[in-house]
């Protein structure tokens, strides 16, 4: 047995060394990982480094302790939403008190880089993204978010949630509760 077990695992780990930065969407992904994004509600960008960032923000034009914005990019997908080349990417933004806003944002190519379009789409206040994918031009996330009556640290409902690419922005077009 150990004689066949050998030869197995080299190849299983040759295969696997091999592979590692030749996927077609790695120079995409690392592009989304060191880019910016900005909301919204935020007049500066954020930029990224790595797949992070940490941003002061100020009371009142003063630095303060607590006044550091943190961010991480989590599950991506890319694919096809309206002439191929798009991605999304799951945000995660900590702002110094208890919540974690989740948002979705869209990244188009444009001349061989990955850039935002539009503003990011807020999902919710410490939901938990279990699956993002991009199948038939349309984004599809699998949540756990906050039934009626649920606290905020404690989401328990699954939800599948599809957006649709409408004028370089996601637009959320359908949401359906999963029933326990």
């Amino acid at each position: 047995m150990k004689i066949f077990l050998i030869p197995f695992l080299f190849i299983l780990f040759y295969s696997c060394s091999t592979t590692k930065g030749n996927h077609p969407f790695s120079k995409k992904k690392e592009q989304i990982k060191n880019t910016y994004w900005q909301s919204d509600k935020n007049e500066e960008k954020r930029s990224f480094e790595n797949g992070r960032y940490e941003f002061e923000t100020k009371m009142d034009g003063e630095s303060c302790a607590t006044c550091i914005e943190k961010g991480t990019i989590g599950k991506m997908a890319f694919g096809d939403l309206s002439d191929g080349g798009e991605a999304v990417a799951v945000i995660y933004s900590e702002t110094g008190g208890s919540g974690t806003f989740v948002y979705l944002n869209l990244y188009l190519e444009r001349n061989n880089k990955m850039e935002q379009s539009g503003y990011p789409v807020f999902l919710g206040d410490r939901i938990k993204v279990k699956k993002v994918s991009i199948q038939d031009k349309k984004v599809i996330l699998d949540l756990i978010t906050h039934g009626k009556g649920e606290p905020l640290c404690c989401p328990t409902t699954k939800e599948v949630w599809e957006f649709k690419v409408v004028n370089g922005r996601l637009k959320k077009i359908k949401k359906q509760v999963n029933q326990r």
